[in-house]
C-alpha cells in the first residue's frame, strides 16, 4: 500500500520537497527511457514538469491515484508534448526546398560522421533498442502487435481497432508489457 508524503511547509518555489523529488524523478526516468531533448537541458524540463504540476495539481482525485502518481502523469504527458514538439520541430526544419539539380548523394553521410556527431547517444539508442528487443522476445504475438503500436504511439483507442480487442484488453496487456520493459531496465519507457 503506498501513501503519498506528509504534508510539509512549501519551499521558496511553492512546492514541497516530495514534490522536486519525485519531479526530478520523473524526468530522469523519462530522459533514461525515451533519450535526450535536442533543445532542453535537465534543469529545463524539471521546471516544464513542475510548472505543469503546478497547473494541474489541484485536479487531483485521491480516489483515482496518489499524488505522487498523478504527479508522474502529469509530468511525463507535458514531457511527451515537449517531445512531439521537438521532434515536428525537427521535421518542419528539414523540408526546405531543393533545387532541381539537387542529387541524393549530396545529403548522405558515412557511417563515421554520424558517430563523430556523438557517439554516446548511438550506443545508448543502440543499448535501448537491444533492451526492447530482449522484452519483445518474452512477450506473447498480441503484446508484440500492442507494443509495436506503442512505440509509433499509437493511441489505445487505435490499437483496439487495429487488432479487434477492447481497449481495456489493451490496457491490461499494456500494464504486462510495461513490466517486461521495466524488467530489462526501462522503467518509465510506457506509461
Amino acid at each position: 500500500m503506498h501513501f503519498d508524503a506528509p504534508a510539509s511547509d512549501p519551499g521558496p518555489e511553492g512546492f514541497e520537497p516530495w514534490e522536486i523529488d519525485a519531479a526530478q524523478a520523473v524526468v530522469h526516468s523519462f530522459v533514461a527511457a525515451r533519450g535526450r531533448f535536442r533543445t532542453h537541458r535537465f534543469e529545463d524540463l524539471l521546471q516544464e514538469g513542475l510548472l505543469a504540476w503546478w497547473e494541474q495539481r489541484g485536479q487531483h482525485d485521491k480516489r483515482r491515484a496518489s499524488k505522487r502518481t498523478f504527479l508522474g502523469r502529469v509530468i511525463t504527458s507535458r514531457l511527451l508534448d515537449l517531445q512531439k514538439a521537438e521532434l515536428a520541430e525537427k521535421r518542419t526544419a528539414d523540408r526546405s526546398a531543393l533545387s532541381l539539380d539537387f542529387q541524393d548523394w549530396d545529403l548522405q553521410r558515412s557511417v563515421e560522421d554520424v558517430q563523430a556527431d556523438d557517439p554516446y547517444k548511438l550506443a545508448e539508442r543502440s543499448e535501448t533498442t537491444e533492451r526492447i528487443a530482449r522484452a519483445r522476445e518474452r512477450l506473447p504475438a498480441r503484446e508484440r502487435a500492442i507494443l509495436d503500436g506503442l512505440l509509433v504511439e499509437k493511441t489505445p483507442a487505435e490499437l483496439s481497432r487495429e487488432l479487434g480487442t477492447s481497449r481495456v484488453t489493451v490496457y491490461a496487456e499494456r500494464v504486462r508489457i510495461r513490466d517486461a520493459l521495466e524488467a530489462e531496465g526501462l522503467r518509465g519507457f510506457i506509461g
